[in-house]
């Protein structure tokens, strides 16, 4: 069975994570922690907010109570977490977590916490780390090279 995808993205700007603890530590006399893996794949809390207008806060409300029956079933949800891209997470609803902060006029501000399953990590990331690693002054190269074309040559062409 699939999962019912939640078609509003959060505010970009409003969202925070709390990644899930995957690693314990036991404290030594003397000297640095032991540290482990303790469980893989652990969930993270996110916590989000939608600034919308009427139609869409009755499609959050509406997703909210009928499709999730009030944040006990999971859903899909397209965020921006582990990368740069939006990617599909398996998500639910904390309890007692959805709030509307505000009501004025036709704006509607809602905030909610995710419990958020982990992305499966891409099979890239160990290469971009060694890449990036190897090569951290031609990554900062095409960043200025990136923010002049952006910033400067490309507002002055239009």
């Amino acid at each position: 069975m699939s999962l019912t995808q939640f078609a509003i993205p959060p505010d970009q700007a409003t969202y925070s994570v709390k990644d899930g603890k995957e690693v314990v530590a036991t404290k030594l006399d003397g000297g640095a922690a032991r540290y482990r893996r303790d469980i893989l794949g652990s969930t993270s809390r996110v916590s989000v907010q939608w600034t919308v207008g009427p139609e869409k806060y009755r499609y959050i409300r509406s997703f909210f109570r009928a499709i999730v029956e009030s944040g006990s079933l999971p859903f899909n949800i397209d965020l921006i977490l582990d990368d740069i891209y939006l990617t599909t997470h398996k998500s639910y609803f904390v309890p007692d977590s959805m709030t509307l902060v505000s009501q004025m006029g036709l704006t509607y501000v809602v905030t909610a916490e995710l419990e958020v399953c982990p992305a499966p990590v891409s099979i890239y990331a160990v290469d971009y780390v060694t890449f990036y690693n190897e090569f951290e002054d031609y990554f900062r190269l095409y960043e200025s090279m990136l923010n002049d074309i952006m910033n400067a040559a490309f507002p002055e062409v239009l």
